[in-house]
């Protein structure tokens, strides 16, 4: 089958990139379409991780550059799609489909960004804790795009002849907030990729280091990730934090490793042998995030039996089962999140437990051949 896949005009390419690959592995032709990405580590990660044909066109920087960065997509894609039998687009990039091949038209759709939006301004706005430089003004950003993009992204989901999302959270979001059919939106988990230690566990020896790999912004809640750390380091002495990720609040992680020199390390964006190395070592998987689709890296993590300390909100509850492979939290609550933390690090058998259970349970939401076997299905309907 030849697939055009168009993740995404804005965001990053790793959902993408185990997609492509899974689809290319069983003998799909993939033609991967990504925005323009100005960061080189990521696109020579992209360049080595695939054999497909990667793209990069759009040029996407933003609301205000949506209506040019559709038209050139637009063109563009009409180009490549001569011999494809099916258009799986990302969100408000559908829009950019020509409407001759819109019977062909798959839309994924991540996040319903206008309801996305006013939950992270509300839990940021209401919430003292989540108060800092930078982060009130990003929340009023991200709400005031998603009522902006959420038109755009309601008409790329009727446009599609089908929709498909990673969560229940998300489906139910979708028909209700968007009008949609429920017959035309199915739930399709995202794929995770880390092959050099699947099938293996975090070491029991691990030291009690905590692990957060993420974007490092308002809507991950990285204030909650400082404030909840501070807590911890300042109360159990053996303990440490790990960071992966970046964003527009990297200060306030650069802050805490000068205050926590040999307690707290910051890794800037991992991938490959590095990100497996870290997720193997680490004790516990620290995940304060506002909103949650599926949750990328939290799947990583629960798939090499890494107990997740989260939120019990939004689309985290289907995948972290409280007391089971993980814990979850009152939202949004810094004290909650990080007494928890504390009692996981302070009892291994605990840990040893949750930690069995954690790849058991993700693998039932998550099954690569079962995920495919989906998509399959689905571009089939389509094509």
């Amino acid at each position: 089958m030849e697939l055009l896949l168009e993740p995404s005009i804005g965001g990053g390419p790793i959902s993408a990139i185990n997609l492509t690959k899974a689809l290319t592995d069983r003998g799909h032709s993939v033609t991967l379409v990504l925005g323009a990405d100005t960061d080189r580590r990521i696109a020579e990660w992209v360049n080595d991780e695939l054999d497909s044909n990667v793209v990069y066109t759009l040029g996407y920087r933003g609301v205000t550059s949506l209506r040019a960065a559709l038209d050139d997509a637009s063109d563009m894609i009409e180009g490549l799609s001569s011999n494809v039998d099916v258009v799986n687009a990302h969100g408000i990039s559908g829009l950019a489909v020509p409407e001759e091949i819109t019977d062909r038209l798959v839309v994924t759709n991540h996040g319903h960004v206008s309801s996305r939006g006013g939950h992270i301004f509300s839990s940021t706005i209401f919430n003292r804790s989540m108060w800092s430089t930078g982060s009130l003004s990003e929340a009023a950003r991200i709400m005031v795009g998603g009522v902006l993009q959420g038109g755009y992204e309601k008409r790329a989901c009727r446009r599609a002849q089908m929709v498909l999302t990673p969560s229940h959270f998300e489906k139910g979001q979708i028909i209700g907030g968007y009008g949609i059919d429920e017959e035309k939106v199915h739930r399709v988990p995202n794929l995770i990729s880390l092959p050099e230690i699947a099938g293996t566990s975090p070491s029991p020896d691990s030291k009690k280091t905590l692990l957060y790999v993420g974007g490092l912004s308002t809507a991950k809640g990285t204030p909650l990730l400082v404030k909840a750390a501070r807590y911890i380091l300042g109360r159990d002495p053996e303990a440490g934090l790990t960071v992966a990720g970046d964003g527009p609040l990297r200060g306030m992680v650069q802050r805490l490793t000068r205050d926590f020199p040999e307690r707290v390390r910051y890794h800037g964006v991992v991938h490959g042998d590095a990100l497996s190395s870290l997720y193997s070592s680490a004790w516990a998987f620290l995940f304060p995030s506002l909103y949650e689709s599926f949750g990328l890296s939290m799947a990583e993590a629960l798939s090499v039996g890494l107990p997740v300390i989260a939120y019990d909100a939004t689309a985290i509850p289907e995948m972290v089962i409280d007391g089971e492979n993980g814990v979850l939290a009152k939202p949004y609550d810094v004290d909650d999140i990080a007494e928890k933390a504390l009692a996981l690090l302070t009892d291994p058998d605990e840990r040893t437990r949750m930690s069995g259970n954690a790849r058991r349970i993700v693998e039932t939401l998550t099954d690569s051949d079962r995920t495919i076997a989906s998509l399959e299905k689905h571009y089939r309907e389509v094509a």
